[in-house]
C-alpha cells in the first residue's frame, strides 16, 4: 500500500507538471463544466420560483442532493476520468501492452495517469450549492455531522466510479466503450434530484439497476428525517456489492485481452 501511495504521489506531480504547460486549456476547461452545472442551478431556480415544494420537497432540500450529487461527480471526474477512455487510448491503441509489462497494477496505473482539473469547477460549485442549502436548511455542523457527509460524499464518489469501470470494462469486447457508457452516465443526470419527481420505474432503475439514487438522494433522505436511517448501511453494502463486481469483471475482461498486432 504504500508503494502505491508514494507511486500516486509521483504520478499526480508529474501530472501537474504537465498541466502547468497548459493553464489556459485548464481554465477554459473548469470554467466550461461550471458553466454546465450552473444552467442546472438556474432550472431549478426557475420551476421554485414558481412553487413553494416540488415533489414532497423543498428548495433548500433539492439543493443539497443536487450539491452533494455534484460533488461526488466532481471528485470522479477529477479523479476517475480516465475510465472513460480506457477503450478508446489504451485498448484500440494499443498502449494498454505497456501497462501489462510494468511492474504496477494496470487499474491502478489507468486511474493514476490522469488528474483532471475540469472537475474543480464542478467540485467548487458542489462545495457553494451545498453550503447555501445547509444555511437554508439550518442545518447544525457537529464534528460527527461532518464527518458523517464526508463518509456520504466518499461512498458517492466510489459508487459512479465503479459503475462507469464495470460498464468500461466492455472496452475488451467492443473497443471503444464511451458510448455506452455515457448512455449509463446520462441516467445520473436523474439523481440530482429527488427522485419522487420521477415515475415508479426511473426510481426503481436508480435504486436497484443503477443505484445512482444512493451518490446523494437516499443519503440526504437520512439525514433529513425522510427515510429511514438504514439507507446509509445500504449504501456501504451497495458500494461494497459494485467494487467487488466491478474489480471481478475487470479481471475477467483482461483475460479476454487481445494485444494489437500483425
Amino acid at each position: 500500500m504504500a508503494k502505491y501511495m508514494k507511486l500516486y504521489l509521483c504520478m499526480a506531480k508529474m501530472n501537474f507538471n504537465v498541466m502547468k504547460q497548459y493553464k489556459f486549456d485548464m481554465i477554459v476547461g473548469a470554467l466550461s463544466t461550471l458553466l454546465m452545472q450552473i444552467s442546472s442551478i438556474i432550472f431549478l431556480w426557475t420551476i421554485f420560483d414558481n412553487v413553494k415544494v416540488f415533489a414532497g420537497w423543498t428548495y433548500s432540500e433539492v439543493l443539497l442532493v443536487y450539491g452533494i450529487f455534484t460533488l461526488c461527480r466532481g471528485l470522479n471526474h477529477i479523479f476517475f476520468d480516465n475510465l472513460w477512455i480506457i477503450g478508446k487510448e489504451f485498448i484500440r491503441r494499443g498502449t494498454f501492452d505497456i501497462l501489462l509489462v510494468r511492474p504496477a497494477n494496470e487499474l491502478f496505473q489507468i486511474v493514476g495517469q490522469k488528474i483532471q482539473l475540469d472537475g474543480v469547477g464542478t467540485f467548487v460549485l458542489g462545495i457553494a450549492v451545498t453550503k447555501v442549502a445547509a444555511d437554508g436548511l439550518d442545518l447544525t455542523l457537529t464534528i460527527s455531522n461532518v464527518c458523517l457527509w464526508l463518509l456520504i460524499i466518499l461512498m458517492g464518489t466510489l459508487i459512479i466510479a465503479s459503475i462507469n469501470l464495470i460498464f468500461a470494462v466492455s472496452s475488451f469486447w467492443v473497443i471503444r466503450s464511451n458510448n455506452i457508457i455515457w448512455m449509463i452516465f446520462s441516467f445520473a443526470d436523474f439523481a440530482q434530484y429527488p427522485l419522487e419527481a420521477f415515475g415508479l420505474g426511473i426510481k426503481f432503475v436508480l435504486t436497484i439497476v443503477i443505484p445512482y439514487g444512493f451518490v446523494s438522494y437516499y443519503p440526504v433522505s437520512c439525514m433529513l428525517g425522510k427515510e429511514s436511517f438504514l439507507y446509509i448501511v445500504y449504501e456501504w453494502g451497495i458500494l461494497i456489492v459494485l467494487v467487488v463486481l466491478a474489480l471481478k469483471l475487470w479481471k475477467f475482461g483482461m483475460k479476454k485481452y487481445e494485444s494489437v498486432g500483425n
